[in-house]
């Protein structure tokens, strides 16, 4: 052991001597020293890379890994013996760890010699890619180029020459329009070039020569409109003269009852009519000035609002998007409000009505004036009407004052039931079509905008009482559709005392071609004007006729003397003897109307709207037969409380009766009561061709109630009549046509009428007729 050891030993200090001798000398003077300047002395290490090869730099790399590790192996061995190192082994190890340090040097040196490789192949690499960078960039270059001279050929071979832009007369005209011995030469040669320019020169000289022309013509132009602008001048200065001139002769019009300036001013208005309201004016002025002088016709409203007025339904429009951004900013409270004043302002914006308006005056003779507003809203493209009647003194009450009913917020100075039948909503309602009440707008089309915009009441959002009725928008030439299959405007007439009025009832044929209806468009627009002035004027008689009758029914409120005067001077002209009084006449409303007992089953029939006139009345007669029992009073009396529907048509359909008869307890109607009913159908069918309907029927009611009485319609136990078997009395209520002839009961009235016979029929019918040639009472 102890002699490998010395081996090693050895060994070691021969390598650190080989290694010793290795070490280069120090240099010699003979050398000079390297200049600071001399690249060898900075590039000797890369120059050195330059020349070695790289693979034996690998295999001395190898050697010298593959020595360090047996160097390692030996020093560990060593190190891994028992016991304490020598000094021999620690010279060992010494020896060791300088040969490592060499080999350590050696692959540091090859590891410096990699990178400087590395190095250079980045550097050559790099080189080469900033070659072929540059090739690129040349070759981009070169299309950039080849691609603008691409461009710059197409533009040249688009190129678009001036004369191409000129318009040109054709070859053939200019050839035969220029001298034949150039054409010929032109032709000859066949050059197109010269051509065309033979043909620049020829449209060069033309229009030089048009240019002349213009010139000419230019100055001439500015002559003549110099020449117009003092004629404008001279007439703009001559027309306040002419204005003195017409202004002067107003009192020469006036005591000469000419309407030459008021003529003149109506048709400066009719220009800013809309073309339903001009359509109106043209046909009613004409009409007027032909055929009717009782009627004036005239426009009225704001000229310079209408002049500036050009509402159409593309004004209602959605909000901007600018509005809605700063409502989004708002609070939901303001929103609310936001949208709830968007809405109002569309509603608004529906509604507005032209600020002109054409005025019908009417009047009637002897019963005054029916004044007619026409006005047209332009959204709905629809017109509406309203009626002020201005009555004659006549018309009043106490014969001292005017009556004057304005609209139905207004109606009437005079204290009368009958003041509705002169406003405008009941005035013009039905005047054609029982059911043209002007709620609903004529136009389908307005349905969808009226549903768009919240609008479900149309007569709430029209001012005052305008109601668009059917029969105007055709006076005003505007067509809808219809949901009915007549939309002709056949006024219906009454049967008595309008027969004798002129009216013009258009053709009930509806087989008519198209071709006959355009034919006669406007000759039927022109009759309606006439039709309309009539009916207005029988409307306007019948209401005068119904207020007179009226008028004197009010009269009657009282059971006093003076009441029985004026019943009496109803009864006057009829030959009936009328026993029972009326002494009672009030007005009532249509709620009123409908829940008394006794007008139920017109009701149930839809007889009975609110736009008709209800009145209720009490007739009264004493029970007068001496055979009836006394009891506390000594007044009895028999009531028949009747209820009259007069309808908006009236006298076109007659007033409906509906009576109701009462006696202590009893109370007999038409659903109770066979001769009741009877009694209703006489008055409301039999009694209805007199010029006075209303007291025609009034009065017929009074006698069939007097019939009623003394024919044992109502009968009460004789005083002292035995009782019946079932030891209960009969009441009241106990049929007459079981009881009359048994002498137990008597009619509550004695019988001062004279029958042929007092009940007829299994129905037991009462003579309601009277003769009066012979003056008694007959069946029907």
């Amino acid at each position: 052991m102890s002699n490998s050891k010395l081996e090693n030993v050895e060994m070691a200090d021969e390598s650190i001597d080989k290694k010793k001798r290795k070490l280069p000398s120090k240099p010699e003077n003979k050398h000079e020293p390297p200049k600071l300047n001399d690249k060898k002395l900075f590039y000797s290490e890369e120059n050195e890379v330059l020349e070695r090869d790289v693979i034996e730099d690998g295999k001395i790399h190898k050697e010298v890994v593959m020595q360090l590790t047996s160097i390692m192996d030996k020093v560990n061995k060593i190190k891994c013996q028992p016991g304490d190192l020598t000094e021999a082994q620690e010279d060992e190890i010494e020896a060791l760890k300088i040969d490592g340090i060499m080999q350590f040097i050696s692959l540091r040196k090859l590891n410096r010699l990699g990178h400087f490789r590395c190095k250079c192949v980045r550097e050559i690499t790099q080189d080469a890619k900033q070659n072929i960078d540059d090739h690129h960039l040349k070759l981009q270059n070169l299309i950039y180029e080849a691609m603008h001279l691409q461009r710059e050929i197409s533009k040249c071979l688009q190129f678009k020459s001036k004369d191409e832009d000129i318009s040109l007369i054709s070859v053939q005209e200019f050839l035969n329009s220029v001298d034949p011995e150039i054409a010929k030469n032109l032709i000859k040669e066949g050059d197109s070039h010269k051509l065309m320019l033979a043909r620049l020169d020829w449209e060069l000289k033309k229009r030089l020569e048009l240019s002349t022309k213009l010139t000419d013509s230019e100055a001439k132009r500015k002559a003549i409109v110099n020449e117009i602008e003092s004629k404008r001048r001279y007439l703009k200065a001559l027309q306040p003269k002419l204005a003195a001139i017409l202004e002067s002769t107003k009192p020469v019009e006036q005591d000469l009852n000419l309407t030459f300036s008021e003529t003149l001013t109506q048709q400066k208005l009719a220009s800013s009519l809309p073309s339903p309201l001009y359509f109106l004016f043209v046909q009613a002025y004409s009409f007027s000035k032909a055929c009717d002088k009782n009627m004036v016709v005239s426009i009225h409203g704001d000229v310079e609002l209408a002049q500036s007025f050009h509402a159409s339904p593309a004004l209602i429009e959605e909000d901007s998007d600018s509005e809605d951004e700063q409502a989004e900013k708002k609070t939901k409270k303001h929103r609310r409000m936001t949208i709830d004043a968007k809405q109002l302002r569309k509603q608004q914006q529906v509604m507005s009505k032209h600020p002109l308006s054409v005025v019908v005056e009417i009047k009637c003779q002897d019963m005054g004036m029916i004044k007619l507003t026409f006005t047209y809203y332009t959204v709905l493209n629809i017109t509406a009407v309203r009626a002020d009647v201005d009555l004659c003194a006549k018309f009043n009450s106490s014969g001292d004052s005017k009556m004057e009913v304005d609209d139905a917020n207004s109606p009437a100075t005079f204290e009368s039931s009958s003041h509705d039948l002169f406003s405008s909503l009941s005035f013009l309602q039905c005047l054609y079509d029982v059911d043209d009440d002007g709620i609903e707008s004529p136009d389908p089309n307005n349905l969808f905008i009226l549903n768009k915009y919240g609008i479900s009441d149309l007569p709430s959002h029209i001012e005052g009482t305008e109601r668009p009725y059917k029969w105007v928008q055709r006076l005003c030439g505007l067509h809808t559709l219809t949901t009915s299959s007549s939309s002709s405007l056949t006024p219906r007439t009454a049967s008595d005392d309008d027969a004798n009025d002129d009216v013009i009832t258009p053709s009930t044929s509806s087989t008519n071609s198209c071709s006959s209806n355009i034919k006669n468009d406007h000759v039927s627009r022109t009759s309606y004007i006439e039709k309309m002035v009539i009916l207005m004027r029988r409307r306007m008689k019948q209401r005068c006729h119904l207020f007179q009758q009226l008028y004197r029914l009010e009269k009657i409120n009282n059971n006093t003397s003076e009441c029985a005067r004026t019943f009496n001077e109803l009864l006057q002209p009829y030959k009936q003897k009328i026993i029972c009084r009326l002494v009672e006449w009030k007005p009532l409303s249509y709620q009123e109307y409908v829940n008394l007992p006794q007008n139920q089953h017109i009701v149930s029939l839809d007889l009975a709207s609110n736009k008709d006139f209800y009145f209720m009345g009490l007739l009264e007669r004493e029970a007068t037969n001496k055979n009836l029992p006394s009891s506390g009073s000594t007044n009895q009396k028999v009531t028949l409380k009747f209820c009259i529907l007069i309808g908006s048509d009236y006298p076109v359909t007659p007033p409906l009766f509906s009576f109701l008869i009462q006696w202590k307890d009893m109370k007999r109607m038409a659903t109770n009561d066979e001769a009741v009913r009877e009694m209703e159908c006489v008055v409301n069918t039999q009694m209805t061709t007199a010029s006075d309907v209303l007291i025609s029927q009034i009065v017929g009611m009074c006698s069939c109630f007097d019939v009623y009485l003394e024919t044992g319609g109502v009968v009460e136990r004789c005083a002292g009549a035995n009782v019946g078997e079932d030891g209960q009395e009969d009441g009241p209520d106990k049929s007459a046509s079981d009881t009359l002839l048994d002498e137990n009961y008597t009619c509550l009235v004695d019988s001062q009428k004279t029958f042929l016979r007092i009940a007829k029929g299994p129905t037991r019918s009462k003579p309601f007729k009277f003769n009066n040639q012979l003056g008694f009472y007959t069946h029907y």
